[in-house]
C-alpha cells in the first residue's frame, strides 16, 4: 500500500494532477491545506477519471481543509486499516489544545486493537526538540495529548523509530525556520513491514511530500528479466567497450565448432558486459540520489537557505528519479504505444509479474519427451537444433 501525504497551500485542482502523475496514483493521498472545491467535494464526484473516491472537508478559514483520495481498486488484506488525515492547527497553543484534545476523545471511542492504525498529516507540533530547527514552543499539554493518543492505539512515528537520532525538517522557510511537522505514524505491528519511506522535495509548497509504503502481504518478488537497455548506446565509454570486445570476439570465431555456438557466446558476453555497466551506472545515479537529498536538508538548515541553490537540487533530484521511471518502463515489455506512460505503477507490476515465473523445471525436446532433470536431456537433440539454426 503506497500513501501519500503532503501540505499542499492551496491549488487542489492543480496539485492533485502533479501528485498522481509523480507517484504513479498511490492508493490513498492525504492532502492538508487544499481549500478544496465545494461544489465537487458536495457532489461526492469520483476525481480523476473514475481512479478515486474524495473525502473531504472544508473550513471558512481561508488556508485550512484536508482531503483524502481513495484509489477505487485499492485492495487490504483481511484486517480493518484506519487512516487518519491530519492537519493540526497552525495557529494558537488553545486552538490546538483544542483540536488534539478532540482528536483524542475520537481515538477512544473508534479504537480497535484488532485493527491497523495510520496517523499521518502535517501535525504543526513536533513531539521532540530534534525535530524543531529553532526550538520552537510548543505546550507540554499539547504534545502530551499527542503522545497519549499514539500510546492509546499503540502506534509509533516511522521516521523516528528508524532514525532515533536523525535531523530532518519537512517545512522550512526562507527566514531559517525548518521543523519536522509532516509526519506518519502507524501500527506498532506493521512497523517491519514498511517498505519504503522518504521525504520528496516540493516546488509547489514550502512542505516536503511524504511518501510511505506498507507491504501487508507476506510474498517478494524476485529479480525480473533482463532487458536491454538502448540508453547506454549514447554512453562513449559503453560504446567503446563494446568496440573493444567485438574487435577481440571476431578472432575467436575460429575456436568453435559451430559458428551459432560463437555467436550466442558472444551475446552473452555482450550481455555481460552492458549489465556490468548498468548496474555501475545505477550505483553512480543512486549515490548522487543520496547526496542531492543530503545537501538540501544541508541548506534547509543553514539560517539563510539560498532558495535558488534549493531549487537547483530538486530539480536534479526529479531528473535522476524520471531516469529512474524510464528503467522500469524498458524492463516491463509493455507496449508504450498502448499504455499510459504516466502511470509508472503499470509498469512496476509488469515488471514484478516478469519475475514471478522464471524457473525453468521441465523440458521438451523435439520428440515430445519431456525431461525434468539435467542428465536426461539428450545432448545430440540439443547439438542438431544448433546445426539446423546455422545459416
Amino acid at each position: 500500500m503506497h500513501i501519500i501525504s503532503c501540505n499542499i497551500q492551496r491549488g487542489f485542482d492543480e496539485k492533485i494532477n502533479i501528485l498522481t502523475d509523480k507517484f504513479s496514483y498511490p492508493e490513498i493521498l492525504c492532502l492538508q491545506e487544499t481549500v478544496s472545491n465545494t461544489k465537487i467535494i458536495n457532489e461526492s464526484k469520483i476525481y480523476q477519471d473514475g481512479n478515486y473516491k474524495i473525502i473531504s472537508n472544508t473550513i471558512d478559514n481561508n488556508y485550512l481543509g484536508t482531503s483524502m483520495l481513495i484509489r477505487n481498486d485499492i485492495e487490504f488484506n483481511d484486517k480493518t486499516t484506519n487512516v487518519i488525515n491530519i492537519y493540526g492547527p497552525p495557529g494558537s497553543t488553545k486552538e490546538k489544545q483544542n483540536f488534539f484534545q478532540s482528536l483524542h476523545n475520537h481515538i477512544i471511542n473508534i479504537y480497535n486493537e484488532k485493527e491497523y492504525y495510520i496517523l499521518i498529516g502535517d501535525f504543526n507540533v513536533t513531539e521532540n526538540k530534534i525535530d524543531s530547527k529553532n526550538d520552537t514552543y510548543y505546550s507540554q499539554i499539547v504534545i502530551d495529548l499527542l503522545i497519549n493518543i499514539t500510546k492509546i492505539i499503540e502506534i509509533s512515528d516511522v521516521f523516528r523509530n528508524k532514525f532515533p537520532d536523525k535531523i530532518l525538517y519537512t517545512w522550512s522557510n526562507t527566514r531559517g525556520s525548518a521543523s519536522r511537522i509532516d509526519r506518519a505514524y502507524i501500527s506498532n505491528n506493521l512497523l517491519t513491514s514498511v517498505t519504503h519511506l522518504n521525504h520528496h522535495p516540493n516546488t509547489k509548497s514550502d512542505h516536503k511530500i511524504l511518501s510511505l509504503k506498507i507491504n501487508l502481504d507476506s510474498y517478494r518478488w524476485g529479480r525480473g528479466f533482463w532487458k536491454f537497455n538502448n540508453s547506454v548506446l549514447t554512453n562513449n565509454n559503453y560504446k567503446s567497450a563494446i568496440t573493444k570486445f567485438w574487435e577481440f570476439w571476431q578472432k575467436e570465431k575460429t575456436n568453435f565448432r559451430h559458428s551459432n555456438e560463437w555467436w550466442d557466446k558472444g551475446k552473452q558476453e555482450i550481455q555481460s558486459i552492458t549489465k556490468t555497466f548498468c548496474i555501475a551506472i545505477s550505483k553512480i545515479k543512486q549515490s548522487k540520489l543520496k547526496l542531492l537529498y543530503s545537501c538540501l536538508e544541508d541548506e534547509e538548515q543553514t539560517q539563510k537557505p539560498d532558495q535558488n541553490k534549493i531549487n537547483k537540487i530538486k530539480n536534479d533530484i526529479t531528473h535522476i528519479e524520471d531516469y529512474k521511471n524510464e528503467g522500469y518502463i524498458i524492463r516491463s515489455k509493455l507496449d508504450i504505444n498502448i499504455t499510459d506512460k504516466s502511470n509508472i505503477d503499470i509498469y512496476k507490476i509488469a515488471e514484478e509479474k516478469n519475475a514471478c515465473n522464471k524457473k525453468i523445471t521441465q523440458l521438451q525436446n523435439n520428440h515430445g519427451e519431456i525431461h525434468t532433470t539435467k542428465q536426461d536431456i539428450p545432448y545430440m537433440n540439443i547439438i542438431q537444433i544448433y546445426i539446423h539454426l546455422k545459416t
